[in-house]
């Protein structure tokens, strides 16, 4: 089809504002995204739909269905942009009247655990402070940039500010609201996609805090009259999370043969997993009083006052109390394991992390006191 004459000379071709692209996966497929050119800046929205290698006829109708699909996305992505361009309001934009904090809540309370929970609420804290009347089609580049900013001079709870990754975990819990409100068909694309990464805050290493064997064998010597000590030391050998440990009954524990395994739903996560116990875990288990199968295996209170209690316990065992929380067992069992050369895959199921990287932490912190540990024979010839 030709493009459009008028007087007799041919009139230009329009430039699509929007484009269908691929990116090649490791796999082998391809995934589908939307190129978007739109007020002078670019940007990408991956749709999740991927094409795969075509060795079949129903490969081939799949693929075929999928860019259909894709297209249609494409159509209505470019309506949306002509009608905004035009001051005109989609049908639904009348949910992105709502305001942000009342949506930050609306999905914090969607989440698992107590600790998620929490930590929206925080970042509601921080939002109500920096854009209170801000509804959701407020959020945009310039919105998110100002917010930014906020959050680099914003006062931390226990410092003067914000540390670089408590800024990064504000904005991750930020792009997931957005994000929800996205799936939701409330707003028609993610802003944080055109938001320079320059100007997002970069993380900084900081210390892993976890036990040494040795600190590990001074609690289990030292007497406790709760179940803090029992529940922390199976922490220790299992990585599980205090939420996890809280909700314990004794039906997820199973004996197969000569095995004892934990077979429970992540609370973070919804996963299902299937745990092998080592011998350690299963004393502990054995000398717990043992309840119909519908009771919990711990008895133990909010995080916050089982980790007030578990201060004074490791206090007493003669280890500094104030670097103790329950979530040091399950860095201490990541890297007691990896230092007992368990291979980092290994590791990683045994945590339950869906991605291997954010088990290699434990092993760059192995790998720093090993360097740390060898530059201790720099100076040794020196007093000689």
């Amino acid at each position: 089809m030709g493009n459009i004459k008028k007087n007799g000379k041919q009139q230009p071709k329009v430039k699509e504002p929007i484009h269908l692209r691929c990116k090649p996966l490791a796999n082998g497929n391809q995934s589908i995204f939307l190129d978007i050119y739109n007020n002078g800046q670019r940007y990408k929205e991956y749709l999740k739909l991927y094409i795969v290698p075509e060795r079949t006829p129903i490969d081939k109708n799949s693929n075929r269905q999928t860019l259909e699909l894709a297209k249609t996305i494409q159509a209505q992505r470019i309506v949306e942009m002509q009608t905004a361009a035009h001051g005109l309001q989609p049908k639904n934009n009348r949910k992105a009247n709502i305001l942000l904090t009342e949506y930050i809540q609306f999905v914090g309370k969607e989440k698992a655990t107590d600790s998620t929970r929490r930590s929206y609420n925080t970042l509601l804290i921080y939002v109500k402070e920096f854009a209170p009347k801000a509804t959701l089609k407020d959020v945009d580049k310039k919105f998110l940039e100002q917010f930014i900013d906020y959050l680099k001079t914003a006062k931390g709870q226990k410092t003067a500010t914000l540390a670089n990754n408590a800024q990064i975990a504000y904005l991750k819990k930020m792009k997931a609201v957005i994000r929800k409100a996205v799936t939701s068909d409330i707003l028609p694309r993610n802003p944080f996609d055109v938001v320079d990464n320059d100007k997002k805050p970069k993380p900084t290493t900081t210390e892993i805090p976890y036990l040494t064997l040795d600190e590990v064998k001074r609690l289990n010597d030292t007497p406790c009259t709760s179940d803090i000590k029992a529940a922390y030391l199976f922490a220790c050998y299992t990585g599980l999370r205090f939420s996890d440990i809280k909700a314990l009954n004794w039906s997820q524990i199973r004996k197969t043969g000569n095995e004892t395994m934990l077979i429970y739903k992540q609370k973070k996560t919804q996963k299902q997993e299937y745990l092998t116990l080592a011998a350690p875990a299963i004393e502990i288990l054995n000398n717990q009083p043992h309840r119909p199968d519908t009771e919990l295996v711990f008895a133990l209170w909010t995080n916050e006052n089982t980790n007030k209690h578990l201060r004074r316990f490791a206090t007493s065992a003669g280890l500094d109390g104030d670097k103790v929380t329950f979530h040091t067992a399950r860095h201490t069992c990541a890297t007691l394991l990896l230092s007992l050369e368990v291979p980092i895959e290994t590791v990683s199921k045994v945590l339950g992390h869906s991605e291997i990287r954010t088990t290699q932490i434990y092993a760059k912190v192995l790998a720093e006191q090993v360097k740390e540990g060898i530059h201790r024979l720099d100076n040794i010839f020196d007093n000689h």
